[in-house]
């Protein structure tokens, strides 16, 4: 599902997710993970520790992800 478990966006990121996917699904959490890039600025690196070690845990799920920046 585009934005939950996947997304690309040229001026941020490409992003796949991968876990339990009714909890990326709720979480949104590819295209969260490429707005934390584009729109506050964070780098790759921090933008995949907020995400999995801040959002999923919220959520009551784990899970992982692997990117690249634009």
């Amino acid at each position: 599902m585009i934005g939950a478990d996947n997304y690309a966006n040229n001026l941020s990121c490409a992003v796949s997710c991968t876990g339990s996917g009714e909890f990326f699904i709720r979480g949104v959490v590819a295209y969260d993970f490429s707005c934390l890039i584009e729109f506050k600025g964070l780098s790759l690196t921090e933008a995949c520790q907020k995400v999995i070690h801040q959002c999923l845990s919220k959520i009551g799920d784990d899970g992982g992800l692997i990117a690249v920046d634009r």
